[in-house]
């Protein structure tokens, strides 16, 4: 078993086809998108096509909850849920125009920087200095 979502890790090609359907070119491309765009693209019932093949990878009981009555919030978590397994995520943003509130998404990759806490590597040289 891979993880708690998936059976095995999906296939890059397949997660990139699912990126096409959100008006994105790869797993690289930095555009914004909305969940207006996304009804604009038909992408919920263009995903419903790839239900089939994405139940080779999800867990059958996970299948259920995220691949059945999809809405534009379903789509957005499935694909985070794709992207999570290639070390990418989705970040949202809140923007309001004109006193309307809007939800932007964009694909950016997980931070590999991690803090050292190893304590023999830090310095223990400490200056202070008061005006």
């Amino acid at each position: 078993m891979k993880d708690q979502l998936f059976k095995n890790k999906p296939d890059l090609n397949l997660v990139t086809d699912i990126i096409k359907l959100f008006g994105l070119l790869n797993i690289n491309d930095i555009n914004l998108f909305t969940k207006q765009n996304l009804i604009d693209l038909n992408t919920m019932d263009k995903l419903y096509e790839y239900i089939p093949k994405l139940k080779e990878y999800y867990l059958p009981c996970k299948a259920k909850i995220y691949l059945s009555d999809l809405d534009e919030k379903k789509c957005i978590t499935i694909l985070r849920q794709l992207l999570k397994q290639y070390n990418y995520n989705i970040l949202t943003k809140e923007k309001t125009i004109k006193s309307e509130k809007y939800n932007f998404y964009q694909i950016i990759q997980h931070s590999t920087k991690k803090i050292d806490t190893n304590i023999n590597n830090i310095d223990r040289t400490v200056v202070l200095s008061f005006d």
